[in-house]
């Protein structure tokens, strides 16, 4: 298993693996971390599950029908289950452990931060990842 948490340790949880992690690049997740880009692991609800702090979590709606949740005792990201796919967006700096077997890729290249390059050979994407997005109708 593969823990998580986050700053103040008040939410836990657990995965069986990170199979994906995604790191994207548009406006939203660079403004939501601060950073470049954000870097979530895409885990099956099947795979997760919850140790402490689920039911303290708060959201907030960073566009139509996306959610970012958070500890609101520090600030820190936390877990989301996403509304349309069986499936939990886990930012990736939440978990210990080792993760050199878990696969990468990049999404919404196209509107990354222009003072930040790629150098890696994962996979990159424009936007979503076809049929995957709302552009293809999923």
């Amino acid at each position: 298993m593969i823990e998580g948490h986050c700053l103040c340790r008040r939410i836990r949880f657990e995965l069986a693996a990170a199979p994906l992690i995604v790191l994207c690049h548009c406006s939203i997740c660079r403004r939501a971390t601060g950073g470049p880009f954000e870097a979530a692991a895409t885990v099956p609800t099947a795979d997760f599950r919850w140790i402490a702090g689920a039911d303290e979590i708060r959201i907030f709606e960073s566009s139509p029908g996306v959610e970012r949740s958070f500890c609101p005792s520090c600030g820190c990201r936390a877990p989301s289950r996403s509304r349309d796919r069986d499936i939990y967006f886990v930012p990736a700096g939440l978990l210990d452990g080792d993760l050199a077997d878990t696969r990468a890729l990049h999404i919404f290249v196209g509107s990354k931060a222009p003072w930040w390059e790629i150098h890696d050979d994962w996979p990159q994407f424009e936007k979503w990842v076809p049929g995957y997005g709302p552009d293809d109708g999923a």
